[in-house]
C-alpha cells in the first residue's frame, strides 16, 4: 500500500477542474508546484479550504502528482488534467509512445478480432496500446497487445475494485507487462458518472486514437471528440453501411476528424514506420508473449543454446525477469 499526504490528499479526493489553465499561466511550468505554498498557486480559496487538512490518502496504486517527472507529459495538456493519479505497475511505461483503441462493449465477432489484431500489431511495432479494459473492444485491445508488447488500463474506479470482475485475471496481466492507471483513490466503485471522467484521462494520454465499432452515442466516440480537441489524430476502420455499431465512426470519417485506415499495418506504418525492418522487435515480441524458445531463436536468426546465452546476459543486466515454464517478461523500467 502507498500513502498520500498533505493537501495533494485533498486534491485527489477534491477534483479541481483549473490544473490546465493554471500551469498556462505559469508559463508551462509544473515541476515546482510541490514546492510552492498552497496560498500562493492562486486557486480560489473555496477550493484550498476543501483540501486542506486532508486526511491521507492509501492507495494499492503508486501516486503520481501532477508535478512529478512520472507524470505522463500528454496529459498535463488536458484543461482538467487530474492532480494526482494512482498507478499499479509500471511507472516507466507512462513515458511511451501510447496509441489508444476504442470502441463498443456490444461489438461484432469480426469488430472483436480486429481490435485483437490491431491490438497486437501496434505493441509489436513497440507502441504501448491504451484502453479502458471494459468488455468488447477494449478488452480484445489489451489481449492482443499482451501477446506482442505492452499495454495500459484507464479504469474509472479506485484501484480497490476490478470491473468488470471478470477482468480480474486480465487486470494481473496488465499489470506485470504495463500498467493499470486512475485518478480515483480506492473507495471509489464503477458508476455512470466514473466512466465519462475515464474516458478524459485516456484522451489525455495518448498520442494517437483507433476507433473500432463506436456507435452514434457512446463512451468510444466522447473519448475521440475530446481527442479531437487536443489535437490527437485520429484514426477510425469503416463498416458495413447502416449499421448502428458503426456509426460513430463514420460520422468521424465523414467530418474529417479521423483518418480512414482498413488494416493493423495501416496503422504500423503510420505510427511506426520505421519499425517494420526491425529484427530484434520480432524476436524480442515473441519472447515475451510466451511463444516457444525454439521459435524465438528462429526470429533471432540462431541456435536456441545461443539465445539462452544471451537470454542469462539480458537477465544479468537487469533487462529480463526469467519466470517458470522457460517464460521471460521485459523487466526495463519496472517500478
Amino acid at each position: 500500500m502507498f500513502e498520500l499526504h498533505d493537501w495533494w490528499a485533498g486534491a485527489a479526493r477534491r477534483p479541481w477542474a483549473g490544473w490546465g489553465e493554471l500551469i498556462r499561466r505559469r508559463g508551462g511550468i509544473w515541476d515546482d508546484l510541490g514546492e510552492v505554498p498552497l496560498e500562493d498557486l492562486n486557486i480560489p480559496p473555496e477550493v484550498v479550504a476543501r483540501w486542506r487538512d486532508a486526511e491521507p490518502i492509501r492507495s494499492r496504486g503508486r501516486p503520481i502528482r501532477l508535478c512529478d517527472p512520472q507524470y505522463p507529459a500528454p496529459l498535463r495538456k488536458l484543461v482538467d488534467a487530474p492532480a494526482v493519479l494512482f498507478v499499479e505497475g509500471d511507472l516507466a511505461v507512462l513515458a511511451e509512445r501510447m496509441v489508444a483503441v476504442v470502441g463498443t462493449r456490444r461489438c461484432s465477432p469480426a469488430g472483436e478480432q480486429l481490435a485483437f489484431q490491431v491490438g497486437r500489431a501496434l505493441a509489436a511495432a513497440g507502441l504501448v496500446v491504451v484502453s479502458g479494459m471494459a468488455h468488447g473492444i477494449d478488452a480484445a485491445a489489451h489481449r492482443g497487445a499482451l501477446r506482442a508488447g505492452r499495454t495500459v488500463a484507464v479504469v474509472g474506479h479506485g484501484l480497490s475494485a476490478t470491473f468488470p470482475a471478470a477482468h480480474r485475471g486480465l487486470r494481473q496481466e496488465i499489470s506485470l507487462l504495463g500498467a493499470v492507471v486512475t485518478a480515483f483513490p480506492d473507495g471509489v466503485s464503477p458508476a455512470r458518472w466514473t466512466f465519462p471522467e475515464r474516458n478524459r484521462w485516456l484522451a489525455g494520454l495518448c498520442d494517437a486514437l483507433v476507433v473500432i465499432e463506436a456507435p452514434a452515442a457512446s463512451g468510444a466516440l466522447i473519448t475521440a471528440l475530446v481527442a479531437s480537441e487536443l489535437a490527437r489524430p485520429i484514426y477510425a476502420f469503416p463498416g458495413a453501411a447502416g449499421s448502428p455499431v458503426n456509426a460513430g465512426g463514420h460520422m468521424l470519417l465523414r467530418s474529417k476528424d479521423a483518418t480512414l485506415v482498413d488494416s493493423p499495418r495501416d496503422l504500423t506504418e503510420i505510427l511506426a514506420p520505421s519499425v517494420p525492418g526491425d529484427p530484434e522487435i520480432f524476436w524480442r515480441s515473441a519472447l515475451f508473449r510466451g511463444e516457444p524458445l525454439e521459435e524465438v531463436a528462429r526470429l533471432r536468426g540462431g541456435s536456441t543454446l545461443e539465445l539462452l546465452c544471451e537470454l542469462q546476459r539480458m537477465e544479468v543486466r537487469g533487462e529480463v525477469v526469467r519466470l517458470p515454464a522457460r517464460r521471460y517478461v521485459d523487466a526495463r523500467g519496472k517500478a
